[in-house]
């Protein structure tokens, strides 16, 4: 198809973003979406609208903090080897 052709041309021709305006750009999506679920998160503490025990509670937010520290640990991880290998910034 020639239009697939063309498109593929056009991304050849733009300049390669950086890794990190990529990480940038990306990072503040996301973090903006997750801020949103927990907002979202938030809104279900609302006794007038919904019932929860405490234990439903404790493990939902033991489950966040779970994979918050898993996600902080592989940042802290790419950082000690990237200070190992002789990078900055």
């Amino acid at each position: 198809m020639a239009g697939e052709a063309d498109s593929s041309k056009e991304k050849k021709d733009e300049p390669k973003e950086s890794k990190h305006h990529r990480f940038t750009r990306l990072s503040k999506d996301r973090v903006s979406a997750i801020r949103d679920k927990l907002n979202q998160l938030g809104n279900l503490s609302n006794r007038r609208h919904y019932e929860f025990s405490e234990k439903e509670v404790s493990k939902m937010f033991g489950d966040i903090e779970d994979e918050f520290q898993r996600t902080k640990d592989k940042f802290a991880k790419a950082l000690k080897s990237r200070r190992r290998s002789g990078e900055s910034g």
